[in-house]
């Protein structure tokens, strides 16, 4: 795929994009737990999923 124009991202799909926090690595090292925070622009709020 060849793009000649470059494409800058929104003040809102920044905002939008997903963060994660919260990292933890099992004892054993198997599995990671992290909270994923992402906006709901429709009631204005945030929302964070493990």
């Amino acid at each position: 795929m060849k793009m000649n124009k470059k494409t800058y991202l929104s003040k809102e799909e920044i905002i939008s994009l997903p963060t994660l926090s919260g990292t933890n690595i099992s004892e054993d090292g198997k599995n990671v737990a992290f909270a994923k925070k992402i906006d709901n622009w429709k009631d204005n709020t945030y929302r964070n999923h493990v």
